[in-house]
């Protein structure tokens, strides 16, 4: 009985410790500003598990500092991605939704993966078939365009996002009168927060439906889904989570978000850390 005891309390230490090391290092981000680079899309059809985060790791080591220790990529968000599967593409996303050409072009997850300090990113909320196959030119998609860390506990980033929105109906894409956009977080619950909430008094022109006294939880993951339509699945986004879609009122907008590591006791307490998304 002692043994096992024992075991459980180093097993813990061990999980404790690398959620540790994962975590914003705060002392990191003194009185000046750090711009970080924004890295682009990429390929993962086909590729391995330890492949497409070997590549996250060397751009989470291109920031040295901004971790407390050496990152180990969460198992929750990232242990049930799947080696040599494909991926929704970003072009595939635009015009094959649901199809077996939903898999063309670079990975659309990649804007997300590859980009780990963008604590929280944007996509559309919904995949779409067309006719019209987008141009290197084209701003089709909501990207992001600056990340800016400091001064102290917080950073910026903006997106493009008023060009997807003119895309949408320049194209005639379903629905593309709406303005809704979806967040995604697991960037910031790899990088050690657990809890989370838009700050709307210090938010712009944006609309958001899940107000509350009570912080969120995370609850994404990437996992082998049939969403994309691509025979034996691709690897996506799950689950789809109504609390992290905003509509977009007018330009400039932006959201204030609240990160907490451990849950507070209202949205009320103070933010561990401040994350601002521009929208333009």
């Amino acid at each position: 009985m002692k043994f096992f005891s024992l075991l459980l309390s180093v097993t813990l230490l061990i999980s404790s410790s690398l959620i540790r090391a994962n975590e914003l290092n705060f002392d990191a981000f003194g009185a000046q500003e750090q711009h970080v680079k924004i890295e682009p899309l990429a390929e993962f059809n086909f590729k391995s598990s330890q492949y497409i985060l070997d590549l996250r790791k060397e751009i989470l080591d291109k920031n040295p500092g901004f971790l407390l220790g050496p990152y180990v990529p969460s198992q929750k968000i990232f242990g049930p991605m799947q080696s040599g599967k494909p991926w929704w593409g970003m072009y595939g996303y635009f015009t094959g939704g649901g199809t077996k050409e939903s898999i063309v072009g670079p990975a659309e997850e990649s804007r997300f993966i590859l980009n780990p300090f963008i604590l929280f990113g944007v996509r559309e909320p919904a995949a779409w078939r067309s006719p019209y196959s987008p141009q290197e030119e084209d701003e089709y998609y909501i990207r992001p365009t600056a990340l800016v860390y400091g001064p102290g506990p917080q950073a910026r980033a903006s997106f493009a996002v008023s060009n997807h929105f003119s895309y949408l109906i320049r194209y005639n894409y379903g629905n593309a009168e709406k303005r809704d956009i979806t967040l995604v977080g697991y960037n910031a619950n790899d990088l050690g927060f657990q809890f989370w909430t838009i700050e709307l008094d210090k938010s712009q022109n944006i609309n958001w439906k899940y107000k509350g006294a009570n912080p969120h939880p995370f609850k994404e993951l990437i996992h082998v889904g049939g969403s994309c339509g691509y025979p034996g699945g691709c690897n996506n986004l799950s689950p789809f989570i109504h609390e992290q879609i905003i509509e977009i009122v007018d330009f400039p907008a932006n959201a204030a978000i609240k990160l907490w590591r451990t849950k507070p006791r209202s949205v009320q307490v103070p933010a561990d850390f401040s994350f601002t998304m521009n929208f333009e």
